[in-house]
This record gives C-alpha cells, structure tokens and sequence, in this order.
C-alpha cells in the first residue's frame, strides 16, 4: 500500500514539474530592459558611424556586424531594436517613463498602435531645393 500512495505522490510531482516547465517556456527569460537597449543601440550606431582613437585624431569606422560584436548584442537584435524604438518613436511611446521596462511592454505598444493606425503626425522638413523646383 505504501509503494503505490509513494508512486502517485511521485507521479504527480513530475506532472507539476512538467506544467511549471511549460509555463516557464512562455515566458521571456532573457528580455532586456528599454533602458539598457537604447544605450547599446546608440552605442553600436556610433561605432559604425564612426569614432576617434585614443591618442590620435583618426576616425575609425567600424562595419555593422563589427560593431555589433563590440557592443556584445548580435546585429539581428539590434537592428530589431533599432526598428522597434523608430515605431515606438514615431507612435508617440514614452521611454522615459519605461525605461526600467522590458522590450515587451515596447513592442506590444507598437503592435497596438500599428493596429489601430494611431500614428503621431509631424510635418516633416522640406528641403528648399525640392520646395523651389514643385513651385515652378
């Protein structure tokens, strides 16, 4: 009687095992914060747009696959993140305000703005060139 009370105890551990390992599967476990992604993006942009040596007046440019490694994130990602804070820009998303969260609360809100076709519309500039040459 004891072996069988003790192989359905053990049976239903690995059965609530099981269910906390799936639920685990859902979520993130490596999301970064909005905050931290911002500083690399702008880190990893300035590498590729260029930046000074120590000691010497030289401008070094790195690639964007080379600056990614600097940088530590894969360029995959950082492109995405790049994409993700352009649209949560362009949405009107507060970073300041999210800053501590993670990418998820970012990417939700531009997956719900681009729903409902919420954009913040701003005049855009206009070269004069272009302006000139329309008005003749």
């Amino acid at each position: 009687m004891s072996e069988e009370v003790n192989e359905t105890m053990m049976q239903e551990r690995e059965n609530q095992e099981g269910e906390k390992e799936d639920a685990n599967k859902c979520r993130r476990t490596k999301e970064r914060r909005i905050g931290y992604i911002i500083d690399k993006v702008v880190k990893w942009r300035q590498y590729y747009t260029g930046v000074k040596e120590e000691g010497s007046d030289k401008t070094v440019r790195l690639s964007l696959e080379d600056a990614a490694i600097k940088v530590g994130i894969s360029k995959k990602s950082l492109d995405d993140y790049l994409l993700q804070i352009r649209f949560g820009r362009r949405y009107g998303f507060n970073f300041n305000e999210h800053k501590n969260d993670k990418v998820g609360v970012l990417r939700d809100y531009v997956r719900k703005s681009k729903k409902n076709g919420k954009v913040d519309k701003k005049p855009r500039k206009v070269d004069k060139k272009n302006k000139d040459e329309e008005s003749e």
